[in-house]
């Protein structure tokens, strides 16, 4: 491959295949690109991003067994760029839109993507909470959406033991396909 960096924010393993964003010396300037390394055969590859992505992609995720790229800046539209199979490097469009659901109207604007589920389904989540938050599951097959609410932690003792004060915002990580036993308490 010519000379790159790789954007270390991002990159997937997809059925034993490897893909990160990276930058690439293109002539006088810069051009980012999708590095595919396929473990088993070492062959590695450069993929041109769709014509619509000029700037580096952090969210990658399994669609239907193969790499697509999500993009969500038109919230509730979500566009997925879906990498077809084979050597044959191009990429199939499918946009969906959020079919209606009740959420209160400033919770809407704070959700981002946070990942993709074991299912299929795209996780959308606010990047901060604090006493109570949604978060969505959108199945793009059946055009489904499930809204779970966390209602925050109870407690005063539990919050000070965990280190969680009342006034103050935290940073909300997603871990999707997490499975906690309560047996270990």
């Amino acid at each position: 491959l010519p000379k790159h960096w790789p954007i270390l924010s991002s990159g997937r393993c997809i059925n034993g295949v490897m893909y990160y964003s990276a930058i690439f010396s293109v002539g006088t300037g810069t051009e980012h690109r999708i590095v595919r390394c396929d473990i088993r055969s070492e062959k590695v590859d450069s993929i041109k991003l769709p014509e619509t992505h000029t700037y580096f992609v952090s969210d990658m995720i399994p669609y239907e067994g193969r790499f697509a790229i999500v993009k969500t800046t038109d919230f509730p539209s979500i566009d997925l760029w879906i990498l077809k199979d084979g050597n044959i490097f191009e990429w199939t469009h499918k946009r969906f839109v959020l079919p209606p659901f009740k959420m209160d109207p400033m919770q809407k604007k704070t959700l981002c993507f946070r990942g993709v589920t074991n299912a299929g389904e795209l996780i959308f989540a606010p990047w901060r909470f604090s006493e109570s938050f949604s978060i969505l599951c959108f199945h793009p097959k059946g055009n489904s959406i499930r809204q779970v609410l966390f209602e925050g932690i109870v407690g005063d003792d539990i919050r000070r033991r965990c280190g969680f004060d009342k006034e103050r915002f935290y940073n909300l990580n997603v871990w999707p396909n997490h499975i906690e036993s309560i047996v270990s308490f």
